[in-house]
């Protein structure tokens, strides 16, 4: 191992002139290889769906033709074979691109013919091994919304179930002189920028959804949760961690081979050009917009690891230009552990200032830049954040809340980070304002499917046969990568003020959060197909009926749903409560009526979830067409009561749902031959509540039977009871896997 003084001084010993020459020679040579897999990638993006060989010998077998053939000149023949390939191309990809366009896949009932044919069509002409950048050209734009009306109307009747009678007939007021005075003037002028613009709305989501909004990163932040049964050594896990997640979001950006195309149903390609910034981004604090920063890790080349208030950076690839594999980072890790626990803990660990307002971090990281430029500097620019965690409890509660605000000591900033605590158990925090979960789990699905090939094929035996890097003619060789680098942030003294104040808030309101989680084996999913219901419109009507038994009332809810087949596009939100889903939560425990009445309301509330999810999906939802109005009406200077309202309480959803997509779920499911455990415990995740007296609810299926369940609230709220709603929501399934089975056995008994 290093000793301290050399992870402080240096990255490398600077008075060894080969190596720093042959450090500078491979950086080079490196970066001349990342302008030729660029290079190759916009060939390969170019002529698809054809590959590069398959292209080049379409065009000399009509070039051969011309000339043998027709008889032309050699200048000619090359003319024709390059008019030929390019009408080619064209046609193949405007066919694509016109296929992509159909929505009758979104359709609720039975498949029809035309989407049989489309399906066949889809997978006839698009190859199984497409790369992430080769839809870019050929996806749809972002549709234009509904009509005003009927957008103004689906509000109106989504805010039913919550309203009182005076103030729905308020709302009916507003919502009538918007339509009659500066509502189509509005929608004209979005009208508008939807032709201009490929995708209209994801700039505005970006910028003033996340960038604008003024409250700490821990309200949206998102955690991605670990299994319960740990058996590696941690430096183990977290280098192979950061080898997949490297390999994959780094070096596959520019390799076709690493990072396939995200598909829904196996069919449907999504939009991947977010996936770029789940690595090497930093949101940047300022005082009104805060901005993106982007920088290729590719090029960057390193990431940082903060350990006990210490930072180091490690470069992630030898003097031959060759990535470092695990077994070489394992032992980096290592050295970063020893020399942070000879340092001791560092109380100025400008991390806990990511936890504060935005407003506030701002002006501390203004004058945190005059003192530290060099050090702010290197952790923004990082790849991403791996964090050496020695202080926390990783018990399952303490587990979850980590998740969420780090306690002070991540850099919340950070598109990525992974926080690894003493057991070997890893939690996974995304800053995701360039991005949603469908990425997000992506990249958990990579960094674990590495995991688990290096362990059951090579028992964690990672150190590289070839020699690159770590073992040389059978022998350790330590000169073949750089030692980690020391990031120094200097006397931060003059902050300490700053820093009380933020321990305070870190106290106050990033800890006031309360966690309940639970994995659920009740929720049956073969049971609830037997009588056509969808099991995830079943998950939300057990959500809202246990809502209602807990406090009388249900609750606006926010759910959302995928838009990345779409150009760039994000996410709508479903809005799941509607006027049946609260009948039926009124229903549930209603003795006077009876269990087939009961089931009816059940019935007819999971159909209506179906068609809400297809809908939101074929971008007619409500709520990005009500915020894109709004933005046009606060950029003329109008006023509205009407969208005043809908942005400031018909958005505001005191309970917030989230959940792993099925299809990405079943890529991990079918790893579980490696992991018996991953059925029966799935991985959890943290989705903070955004309402004082409301939950935060994130789900994931383990099984047919098994769902993993995740609630949070606020510890000071007399209204939110995580614990408690675990405990009903359980209750909920069995009462309606008893109403589900009630009804089959009547239904075979009226058959025979």
């Amino acid at each position: 191992m290093g000793s301290v003084d050399r992870i402080v001084d240096r990255a490398i010993p600077l008075d060894d002139v080969a190596r720093v020459a042959a450090w500078e020679k491979s950086e080079v040579r490196r970066k001349r290889e990342i302008y030729l897999r660029k290079i190759s990638c916009a060939v390969e993006a170019t002529v698809w769906p054809f590959s590069p060989k398959i292209f080049a010998f379409i065009g000399t077998a009509v070039a051969s033709f011309c000339l043998m053939q027709l008889e032309m000149l050699t200048e000619t023949a090359i003319y024709m074979s390059w008019m030929f390939l390019i009408s080619l191309l064209l046609l193949v990809k405007t066919f694509i691109a016109c296929l992509l366009r159909y929505r009758g896949w979104l359709s609720t009932g039975r498949v029809t013919t035309r989407t049989k044919i489309w399906g066949l069509l889809m997978k006839s002409l698009i190859p199984a091994n497409s790369t992430h950048y080769c839809f870019k050209t050929v996806l749809p734009p972002l549709p234009f919304p509904n009509s005003l009306k009927v957008t103004v109307t689906k509000f109106v009747e989504s805010m039913r179930p919550v309203l009182s009678e005076k103030e729905m007939s308020d709302l009916e007021r507003k919502a009538d002189e918007f339509l009659k005075t500066i509502g189509w003037r509005l929608q004209f002028v979005l009208l508008l920028r939807a032709i201009w613009k490929w995708n209209w709305f994801a700039d505005w989501w970006k910028q003033y959804v996340y960038l604008a909004n003024r409250k700490p990163l821990f309200c949206s932040n998102v955690a991605g949760g670990d299994s319960y049964r740990i058996q590696y050594n941690r430096m183990d896990r977290i280098a192979v961690w950061t080898f997949g997640t490297w390999k994959y979001f780094v070096e596959g950006r520019h390799n076709g081979t690493l990072l396939q195309q995200m598909t829904l149903n196996g069919i449907i390609p999504l939009c991947m050009d977010t996936v770029k910034h789940v690595t090497g981004s930093t949101r940047v604090p300022k005082e009104d917009i805060d901005e993106h920063s982007w920088n290729d890790p590719l090029e960057i080349g390193y990431i940082v690891v903060q350990s006990r208030g210490n930072y180091y950076k490690i470069f992630m690839y030898d003097d031959k230009g060759a990535m470092l594999c695990p077994g070489t980072l394992k032992i980096l890790f290592e050295q970063i552990w020893i020399d942070s626990n000879l340092r001791g803990s560092n109380q100025r660990n400008p991390a806990i200032f990511t936890c504060l307002p935005r407003v506030q971090w701002a002006d501390i990281r203004t004058r945190l830049n005059k003192i530290s430029p060099q050090a702010l500097e290197d952790v923004e620019k990082a790849g991403f954040l791996v964090n050496l965690e020695d202080e926390c409890s990783d018990s399952n509660g303490d587990y979850y809340l980590y998740g969420n605000h780090g306690h002070g000591r991540v850099w919340l900033d950070k598109s990525l980070s992974f926080t690894t605590f003493k057991s070997g158990r890893i939690i996974t925090m995304f800053e995701h304002s360039c991005f949603d979960g469908l990425v997000m789990s992506l990249g958990k699905n990579f960094a674990v499917i590495e995991e688990f090939f290096a362990h059951e094929i090579n028992g964690f035996s990672w150190f590289d046969k070839k020699g690159l890097n770590t073992i040389e003619n059978g022998v350790y060789n330590a000169g073949g990568f750089r030692e980690p680098a020391m990031i120094d942030f200097g006397d931060l003294s003059s902050l300490d003020g700053d820093f009380d104040k933020a321990r305070q808030f870190l106290a106050n309101d990033a800890l006031d959060v309360q966690v309940g989680h639970m994995l659920a084996d009740n929720v049956d999913r073969k049971l609830a197909k037997k009588v056509k219901l969808s099991p995830e419109g079943l998950i939300q009507c057990a959500i809202q009926a246990t809502t209602y038994k807990m406090h009388k009332r249900v609750f606006l809810t926010y759910q959302p749903a995928t838009l990345q087949h779409f150009s760039y596009g994000r996410t709508e939100n479903i809005r799941p409560l509607t006027m049946n889903k609260k009948l039926f939560a009124e229903a549930l425990y209603d003795e006077s009526l009876t269990d087939s009445e009961k089931f009816n309301r059940l019935k007819l509330a999971i159909d209506e979830h179906s068609e809400l999810i297809k809908s939101a999906m074929a971008m007619r939802g409500i709520d990005r067409h009500l915020f894109g109005l709004y933005v046009v009406m606060r950029g003329q200077g109008l006023e509205s009561e009407f969208l005043d309202f809908v942005v400031n309480e018909g958005m505001q959803a005191p309970m917030c749902t989230s959940c792993v997509p099925p299809k990405v779920s079943d890529k991990l499911k079918s790893l579980s031959k490696f992991d018996e455990d991953w059925t029966k415990n799935p991985n959890g995740g943290v989705f903070r509540h955004q309402s004082p007296d409301g939950y935060g609810i994130f789900y994931i299926e383990g099984d047919s039977v098994r769902t993993k369940f995740v609630i949070t609230a606020s510890k000071t709220s007399q209204v939110s009871r995580p614990k408690e709603f675990c405990r009903e929501l359980i209750g909920v399934f069995n009462d309606i896997n008893a109403l589900i089975q009630t009804h089959l056995d009547a239904s075979n008994s009226s058959a025979k």
